[in-house]
């Protein structure tokens, strides 16, 4: 077991199992679905949502907006326009949310107090009329690292919640706004994180690194839908990368365009990439299929270069690969490997990077370095790469200002 379990008592007549928060800041509202396992529905008829807007200093309005709707359905709650705060990695604002079902005399059976925030993710033009992502409607560049996800005792497991903070914490220091969880679902707890501390995720959906045979499609179909559907909940995930390099991809191009077309539907509040490393396509190399937000290229040890496409923006979607070796804080040396040359010293290493970095911006939206992404290749510890911004036992990291 490596992921989050509990057990708690629920109320027998009924209990909330999932709210699902979508902001729409252009009217100044946000959207609650609350669902809920009813196991006797002549007692439970109504979902109470209670909002707590006072957060900003000018907001006036003391009172918490309470609004009732039904199970299932989307229930409207309209937030003063001196209340509103847009999140960003700059200023996560969270709001609180509480959920009470009631039962046919309107008392509480059931309660959850959970947050929601208010923010937008689209794909938009710049005033050059270059394809860019954008947060709020107002273009942000996207740099982070590729993390895998890894650690060095747990495997997919991490020690504490405070080791999972300090990650996150010390992606902003070094400059990072973004985070690639790459082929990895994270607990929950993570994503609350990212929320509350304000870091851009980009989720990938697991996949094996062969080609999916035709009687597994409909398995990743399922797997993909349900993750979408668990992590939707959270403000800071913004896109969600569907295939890398070409792994577990059909080789008919319909199938990569009917599975991002089927996401959208479920989700269609953010970016999708549906496929990182056009360079790797399983129906051609280099061959873009022209669907998704995004056209994505990987590219060791530099940088790579691609031309964004109509509405689709460009990314380098992976690079670095730099390797540097901190004898007795690393996996084992002999079955590590970088995508560039070695380098001697953290100097170096910074150096090297600064020098890629230089390299990317103009009509590139997002960089992911692979530090082992702008995606540096690897934040934390996949064992079998050395090249890291965090040494494998986190003793060592090093601040680039990238």
């Amino acid at each position: 077991i490596w992921q989050t379990v509990w057990c708690e008592f629920v109320p027998a007549a009924g209990y909330i199992t999932k709210l699902l928060p979508v902001a729409d800041i252009k009217n100044n509202r946000v959207l609650i679905k609350p669902e809920a396992n009813v196991l006797d529905r002549t007692e439970i008829l109504q979902v109470n949502v209670v909002i707590n807007v006072n957060q900003s200093k000018n907001c006036q309005f003391k009172n918490r907006i309470s609004k009732t709707g039904s199970i299932g359905r989307f229930i409207p709650v309209k937030i003063p326009s001196e209340c509103l705060l847009l999140w960003s990695p700059e200023e996560p604002s969270l709001y609180s949310l509480q959920a009470q079902l009631l039962n046919s005399k309107g008392e509480v059976v059931d309660s959850v107090d959970s947050y929601f925030a208010m923010r937008e993710i689209s794909s938009g033009f710049d005033d050059k009329g270059v394809p860019r992502p954008m947060l709020n409607s107002k273009f942000v560049f996207h740099v982070g690292t590729l993390d895998q996800g890894f650690w060095p005792d747990g495997i997919y497991t991490p020690p504490t919640d405070e080791a999972l903070q300090y990650d996150i914490k010390a992606h902003k220091e070094m400059g990072f706004n973004m985070i690639r969880k790459h082929v990895k679902v994270e607990m929950k707890r993570w994503y609350y994180h990212c929320d509350r501390l304000g870091i851009l995720v980009w989720q990938d959906i697991p996949a094996v690194v062969k080609q999916h045979p035709q009687s597994s499609a409909g398995e990743f179909l399922d797997e993909a839908e349900r993750i979408v559907k668990m992590l939707s909940f959270h403000p800071s995930i913004v896109l969600w990368t569907v295939y890398n390099e070409g792994w577990g991809q059909p080789s008919d191009e319909l199938a990569t365009a009917a599975i991002t077309a089927k996401l959208r539907g479920i989700d269609p509040t953010r970016l999708i990439n549906s496929l990182s490393g056009i360079n790797f396509n399983a129906v051609k190399p280099n061959y873009d299929i022209g669907v998704g937000s995004s056209i994505d290229i990987h590219h060791y040890p530099e940088p790579g270069r691609v031309k964004y496409n109509d509405f689709r923006f460009s990314v380098a979607g992976e690079y670095g690969g730099i390797s540097y070796y901190i004898k007795d804080h690393s996996w084992d040396f002999k079955r590590c490997h970088g995508y560039g040359p070695d380098v001697e010293s953290a100097d170096k290493l910074i150096t090297a990077y600064q020098n890629y970095q230089n390299q990317v911006g103009g009509t590139y939206t997002c960089v992911c370095i692979y530090i082992n992404h702008s995606i540096i290749i690897i934040s934390n510890k996949y064992g079998h790469h050395v090249s890291f911004w965090f040494s494998f036992s986190f003793s060592f990291s090093f601040c680039s200002n990238l």
